[in-house]
């Protein structure tokens, strides 16, 4: 078992108010975990403390530890998540909608300070999305929803991170686009560990490996996604 990414009794909130409760989280390499749970159960709250964005809602950790590979990350910045090999894509596809597709991935890998190395790693994003290739000189405002969700998720992999972490990846998007989301999420598992953040429990939970079931900032389920699925109260907590 390799672990990237774990939490150990994680408890945060704001202003004095706890919204989650002893969390214990762990992603291993190769695998997509879910975090899914009805709105305000504490799903925001634990996204935020693992990318490092928690003190910018007003928020802070009151208890436990974030380990990223048995070295504990509490506090540290988004910039330097990245550095370490974390990398968060937002919700709602967002990109640089003034700039090219090109040009969008050029900023994806804004760390990568070799040019050949930078392009040789947009080439490989090209590959894994060809629509992108197709889009390529087009300004990013004027793509679809789901066009921009896979530009947010090919920009992010410029960096080829270890660890990859999605906020409501599905949120807005056709059907046809969700499914081609999570597709390419199996294939890119090969290469990182996958944490996402969901409300759309059944899709994610189809593609998942692993699941945790949020409710009122506690964990209520967890186990394998196709035994949380035959769970008959599974979407009662939902």
């Amino acid at each position: 078992m390799s672990i990237l990414l774990e939490t150990k009794n994680l408890t945060a909130g704001y202003k004095g108010m706890v919204v989650i409760n002893k969390i214990d989280i762990c992603l291993e390499k190769n695998e997509i975990v879910a975090i899914v749970g009805p709105n305000g159960s504490g799903k925001t709250t634990i996204l935020r403390s693992l990318v490092g964005i928690l003190d910018e809602y007003g928020g802070e950790i009151y208890e436990g530890n974030i380990f990223f590979k048995g070295k504990k990350i509490n506090g540290k910045k988004p910039y330097e998540l990245l550095h370490l090999g974390i990398v968060f894509v937002p919700d709602s596809g967002r990109v640089f909608r003034s700039m090219s597709v090109f040009e969008n991935l050029e900023m994806g890998g804004f760390i990568i300070r070799e040019k050949k190395k930078l392009m040789r790693k947009i080439e490989e994003v090209l590959e894994l999305f060809p629509i992108l290739k197709e889009l390529l000189n087009r300004r990013a405002g004027n793509l679809s929803a789901g066009e921009r969700q896979i530009l947010s998720l090919g920009k992010a992999l410029v960096l080829e991170p270890e660890v990859l972490i999605l906020d409501e990846p599905s949120a807005g998007l056709s059907p046809n686009y969700v499914k081609i989301l999570f597709e390419k999420l199996k294939e890119i598992k090969n290469k990182s560990g996958i944490i996402v953040v969901e409300q759309n429990a059944k899709i994610v939970l189809e593609y998942a490996d692993r699941g945790y079931v949020i409710r009122n900032g506690e964990i209520k389920l967890e186990g394998k996604s196709k035994e949380l699925l035959e769970k008959e109260d599974i979407f009662k907590l939902l």
